[in-house]
């Protein structure tokens, strides 16, 4: 259900589904996206390590509306990500592109793999004790193996991809355990001479 909902959404930053259904003769559902040329978000940070605040901020205020978007409409997706966060390589003057100074070609912010996380959120996978997300970027209530999780913890994710674009460094580091430990009992730190230049 979560998954033909998220099909739905139709928003400049949201990758569009094409087809939601299940496997003729099977029980495997599947998701059918359109095809998004470029690199994502976490390749690029990989190539470049961080980003400045500017332009940061500029990539992912589109990601943001195109949350605010879907949380209107009661969709949450759970992963935001780096690698979630499509970057459409477009001509100049596209609508909706934006221009980063340190990029030499404009692009377009696509949030991907929506609604996919919650549609895989199943009893069976939560009850076993695993939870739905990427540890680096998940919020406090989904470390916690909480099940109902709302339209905050997009935004807690959200703030964790800003804040690996900015510094160069996820949230939190070590093991799977102690990632999601972190998330909800240590504080987010920013080195001085870093928090100086920002």
């Amino acid at each position: 259900y979560e998954a033909q909902t998220a099909a739905k959404l139709q928003h400049p930053h949201i990758v569009r589904t094409l087809r939601v259904g299940v496997a003729a003769g099977s029980d495997t559902a599947y998701i059918a996206m359109e095809l998004v040329e470029g690199e994502d978000l976490a390749a690029l940070l990989a190539t470049r390590r961080r980003l400045a605040a500017e332009e940061s901020a500029l990539l992912l205020a589109p990601i943001a509306r195109a949350l605010a978007y879907a949380h209107k409409r009661g969709v949450i997706h759970r992963d935001v990500k780096p690698s979630n966060i499509l970057l459409r390589t477009v001509g100049a003057g596209t609508p909706h592109s934006i221009v980063l100074d340190s990029l030499d070609y404009p692009l377009v912010p696509i949030l991907s793999d929506f609604g996919i996380a919650r549609a895989l959120d199943v009893p069976e996978l939560t009850h076993s004790g695993r939870t739905v997300g990427t540890p680096a970027f998940m919020a406090p209530e989904q470390c916690l193996g909480r099940r109902n999780i709302d339209h905050r913890a997009d935004l807690y994710a959200l703030g964790a991809v800003f804040y690996r674009c900015i510094t160069g460094r996820q949230p939190f580091m070590g093991s799977t355990v102690q990632v999601l430990h972190a998330h909800v009992y240590n504080p987010i730190t920013i080195e001085d001479e870093l928090l100086r230049q920002l």
